[in-house]
């Protein structure tokens, strides 16, 4: 059976009908030919959707990579927040503290300077009971009989050592009072 032989059969026509058979021919030819141009648009049409596939995926991987960044900063700024948190945390205590040490010194100033008034106060006493006894005590040495002379002489003695204590108490005071002082000032210096 020959080529035109089968296209008859299909086409319902003889091979004497030239005609007819060339039209069948030129339909099969135009639907073959726009089956396969429906084909490549098809495939082209496939081809582009792959493509924005592609694109689509590589948005979406560019997104979630974005997102991942976004979230490491901000993981990276809690854990930052949360160190200067601690670190402020120390700091006011050391600040507390520091204060705290302050007016704890500058109370121990203030009670130094109060003892030391005190003391001053009885030194002055003592330099005038001693300046007393100096100016009446010739006088009253030579109106006074030998036992009363030596009561009077251990008197002013034991005044005078309780002057010397005074005394020495007083620069003890001061000497303490200048320690407190320079502590205090080292200590609103090193702040």
């Amino acid at each position: 059976m020959t080529t035109l032989d089968r296209i008859s059969a299909v086409m319902g026509c003889t091979p004497e009908d030239d005609e007819d058979l060339v039209e069948a021919v030129r339909l099969l030819v135009s639907e073959r030919d726009e089956a396969r141009a429906d084909r490549a648009r098809l495939l082209a049409y496939t081809d582009e959707c792959g493509v924005l596939a592609v694109r689509l995926v590589e948005r979406v991987h560019q997104a979630l990579e974005t997102h991942q960044g976004v979230v490491r900063e901000r993981d990276a700024a809690r854990a930052l927040a949360d160190g200067l948190r601690v670190e402020l945390a120390a700091a006011l205590t050391a600040v507390a503290a520091e204060c705290a040490r302050r007016e704890a010194a500058e109370a121990e100033c203030t009670r130094l300077r109060v003892d030391l008034a005190a003391v001053r106060r009885a030194v002055r006493m003592l330099d005038g009971a001693r300046a007393a006894i100096d100016a009446n005590g010739q006088r009253v040495l030579r109106s006074l009989a030998g036992e009363e002379r030596a009561a009077l002489v251990e008197e002013l003695a034991a005044a005078r050592r309780e002057r010397d204590d005074w005394n020495a108490r007083a620069t003890a005071l001061e000497a303490e009072r200048d320690a407190a002082r320079a502590a205090l000032d080292a200590a609103l210096g090193a702040t």
